[in-house]
């Protein structure tokens, strides 16, 4: 009798372990993940005005990640030379969510400018307002000084999503891009509505959305994505 609150805890512990990995594909190729990895490479370089130019990313990120496809591109306004950095990986929900600038950034010897904000972008031949989490990052100990705003959002149905808890919110879709656009700035106090990423955004994921698509990557039946949402609080 005494093992028998230990046996009970091990089962729901063993037993959520279960559900959690099935449902967030933890075990399995999930078909969507490759859907997904083969639509990245139909993504067009050029943009209106801006040349983009691929670059590769470290193989150790790329398995740290837990990354199934990625662009890394560096992007050259022809006609302002204004330059920015594009990100845009896709993968689980589970590693996808997790591993946002915020987290990368300061390892990596930048530090925050306060808080990350919410930003909704109109972009005019898509449904609704696109959701981002901007945020503004520095080296403080750099001999060059460098400051960063970076734009960042995730996609598993078709909407550009920027949720305060993403591994909660993006955990019930099978696949999931996450995008990245960063802009090296001047200083830190160049106003967010003159960044170029805003003019780039606006041009880019029209283009980038025809191509990703989103009916094979449908969210998890509501029913299932609730109890999974449940047990991930718990």
């Amino acid at each position: 009798m005494r093992l028998l609150p230990l046996l009970l805890a091990i089962g729901l512990v063993a037993g959520y372990g279960v559900v959690e990995g099935r449902w967030t594909h933890r075990w399995q190729a999930s078909a969507a993940v490759r859907l997904a990895a083969e639509r990245l490479k139909s993504v067009p370089l050029h943009v209106g005005d801006w040349r983009g130019e691929e670059r590769e990313l470290d193989a150790r990120q790329v398995a740290k990640g837990e990354i199934d496809g990625y662009l890394v591109r560096r992007y050259v306004h022809r006609v302002t030379g204004q330059q920015l950095s594009l990100l845009l990986v896709c993968g689980r929900a589970g590693p996808t969510s997790l591993h946002t600038p915020e987290v990368c950034y300061p390892g990596a010897g930048f530090s925050q400018d306060g808080p990350a904000l919410s930003h909704k972008l109109e972009v005019a031949s898509l449904p609704g307002p696109v959701d981002f989490k901007v945020g503004k990052f520095h080296k403080p100990r750099a001999a060059v000084p460098e400051a960063l705003r970076i734009f960042w959002s995730w996609n598993g149905d078709g909407r550009w999503m920027a949720p305060d808890n993403a591994r909660f919110s993006l955990a019930r879709y099978p696949a999931l891009y996450k995008l990245y656009v960063i802009h090296r700035m001047e200083n830190v106090e160049e106003p967010l509505e003159t960044d170029p990423a805003m003019t780039f955004l606006r041009q880019f994921l029209p283009e980038a959305q025809r191509h990703l698509g989103h009916s094979e990557q449908a969210s998890l039946p509501s029913a299932r994505a609730t109890a999974l949402t449940t047990l991930l609080r718990q």
